[in-house]
């Protein structure tokens, strides 16, 4: 019984006992219990499918953003160091030949090969091909939302062109935006993926502050292609996808006019447009909806609002020379909570006036609540600098709330091939093959400036 020894050796049998009898009950539970089977089951095909979504997504990158896994190597692992310290010290010894991933592990770890070209011995002319291993943290995120990841972090790099390819937008074809008013096929396509990008970022509910912006031509005020016939159709789409898609109530807001005395008045592009609003054909079921209140219309006033109101969307506001706009969003704001506002085509910049409107005072303070809105849909074409709307080379599209700025280049076809002159397309339109595509050339994370997407359209 003194024995130290002897109490080691029962003490491992009893430990040794135990594993038994507890891995006897688990594989009893597992075999004469459906539910554990069916956990297990679940489980392990969840796993199965996760891994296959993971290896297809590794080939995409690999594949389609060379350029991109290289840039990261390069940017965010201890090989990219080890090559930038290296080419400190010998002046350009050290290339990075070629990156591939390997697998993602579940706390967003990627497992990267790389070969690394190494120039040694005399006057460096000897190349040597090192391979390599390194890791780069991208953040845990599940496995659907990390396609969206890696674009951003693709257009974060400056891989803009492998952010596009990845994000694998499709071309638009045959807008055919140059005709005035646009085909009826052309603002169903605007009225729609406006849709549905308003009713998703509602759903997300990461923003009660948003806005959208659609410049085509014809929407655009500044130009005498606008039509405001465009902008209640667009208008009545957006209210009735969230009333059929959400069930919410929406009130649908007009500026009122500002100002004083002869200097009162309205933004000429929204003159009259209260009137037509509540005019206008809503559909067959309009009697219905405005009888349950569905639809309503007010000004951009603290006085309009109804708590019954889910949904308000502010039809073009825009600050006129002796007024600013954005006094009346924050009085509408100042009441309206956590409910959901939507600008559509906002200009809140401030405009040049007198007796001190709009002057440096409280400038900052105007800049920041115009921020607050958060873009959730674009659609604005291209021109040369110092042209007014022809031709169009190409657009910035932003499809949804949680989607990147995209740059699409406009490029016309003839049976299928791009065109080399004015005589080719002269021949194309004769036959009847003249066809019209905008083709996604990069992806950003934020909206390029115009002299960043005119370089992109260089290309």
């Amino acid at each position: 019984l003194n024995d130290p020894a002897h109490w080691a050796k029962m003490k491992f049998v009893t430990l040794m006992k135990l594993v038994v009898i507890l891995f006897g009950v688990h594989r009893l539970a597992y075999g004469f219990c459906p539910v554990a089977k069916k956990y297990h089951l679940v489980r392990n095909a969840e796993e199965k499918s996760r891994n296959e979504e993971e290896k297809n997504l590794v080939a995409e990158v690999n594949t389609k953003a060379p350029d991109f896994v290289r840039r990261l190597v390069l940017s965010r692992s201890q090989v990219g160091e080890s090559i930038a310290q290296a080419n400190r010290i010998s002046g350009g010894t050290a290339k990075l030949e070629k990156a591939e991933i390997i697998s993602i592990s579940d706390d967003g770890i990627l497992e990267i090969k790389v070969h690394v070209a190494r120039r040694k011995g005399f006057f460096a002319q000897k190349i040597e091909i090192e391979t390599l291993y390194t890791q780069v943290q991208i953040g845990d995120h599940p496995i659907k939302d990390l396609k969206l990841r890696f674009v951003t972090l693709a257009a974060a790099l400056g891989t803009n062109a492998d952010a596009a390819n990845l994000w694998n937008a499709k071309p638009i074809k045959d807008l055919w935006l140059n005709n005035v008013p646009a085909s009826a096929t052309t603002r169903s396509y605007f009225a729609q993926a406006a849709s549905r990008a308003l009713v998703q970022g509602i759903q997300e509910k990461k923003k009660t502050r948003m806005s959208m912006v659609l410049r085509p031509p014809e929407l655009d005020d500044e130009l005498d292609t606008y039509r405001v016939g465009t902008l209640l159709e667009i208008t009545r789409s957006l209210a009735l996808a969230v009333i059929r898609d959400l069930g919410l109530r929406v009130r649908i807001c007009v500026q009122q006019a500002q100002g004083t005395g002869t200097f009162q008045g309205l933004p000429l592009s929204l003159n009259g447009v209260r009137r037509l609003l509540e005019n206008m054909d809503w559909g067959p079921s309009s009697d219905e909806l405005f009888a349950k209140k569905y639809i309503r219309f007010g000004a951009l006033s603290a006085d309009d609002y109804d708590e019954n109101d889910d949904v308000f969307i502010v039809l073009c506001p825009q600050s006129t020379v002796g007024a600013s706009v954005v006094d009346l969003l924050q009085d509408l704001t100042s009441v309206t909570g956590n409910k959901p506002i939507i600008t559509l085509n906002p200009k809140l910049k401030d405009v040049q006036s007198s007796q001190g409107v709009m002057s440096v005072r409280g400038r900052a303070d105007r800049i920041a609540y115009s921020e607050s809105f958060i873009e959730i849909f674009r659609f604005s074409t291209v021109v040369p600098t110092g042209r007014t709307f022809f031709p169009i080379l190409g657009a910035v599209v932003k499809s949804g709330p949680s989607e990147p700025y995209l740059v699409y280049k406009r490029v016309e076809f003839g049976d299928q091939s791009l065109l080399a002159d004015s005589a080719a397309k002269a021949k194309a339109v004769e036959e009847g093959l003249l066809s019209e595509s905008y083709l996604p050339l990069a992806a950003f994370n934020n909206l390029p400036d115009n002299g960043v997407v005119l370089n992109v359209l260089k290309q």
